[in-house]
């Protein structure tokens, strides 16, 4: 079964990045009542590795877990959007955004995929069982 929790990296520092995640909280409550958000603070300054890494840390009982940092506007039908993806690669890395020119040409194509090594982005959905080893 497919199912995931989020996290999402938070600087509360700045009031456009407090409007930001009560935006996502809100529209992740509306899509998905049941679906369990953290919000991982750096209110000490730590800094985005050690907030990320904290943000990994907070997966619970599910096959997988979406980091999202807290600059983000979500699509329409996100919750929904992220269980298709995750059904479609339930054994990969999946960066929901990147911003290279691979991603321009798959769209030229008309292709919805691409395969890139060293991922990583803003919004990040992690097959659990990858998170530990990952972090040793």
């Amino acid at each position: 079964m497919i199912d995931f929790g989020i996290a999402i990296q938070h600087t509360p520092h700045f009031a456009n990045r407090r409007r930001w995640v009560e935006t996502m909280v809100s529209q992740l409550r509306e899509e998905s009542p049941e679906i369990r958000v953290d919000i991982i603070k750096d209110i000490r300054g730590d800094g985005c590795w050690p907030t990320h890494r904290r943000a990994l840390l907070a997966a619970r009982d599910v096959s997988h877990h979406l980091v999202l940092q807290d600059d983000l506007a979500l699509c329409r039908d996100f919750v929904a959007s992220v269980k298709e993806v995750i059904t479609a690669r339930p054994e990969n890395l999946i960066a929901l955004y990147a911003n290279t020119n691979a991603v321009h040409r798959a769209r030229a194509k008309r292709e919805r995929w691409i395969e890139k090594p060293g991922l990583c982005g803003p919004a990040m959905v992690w097959p659990k069982s990858w998170i530990g080893e990952f972090l040793d």
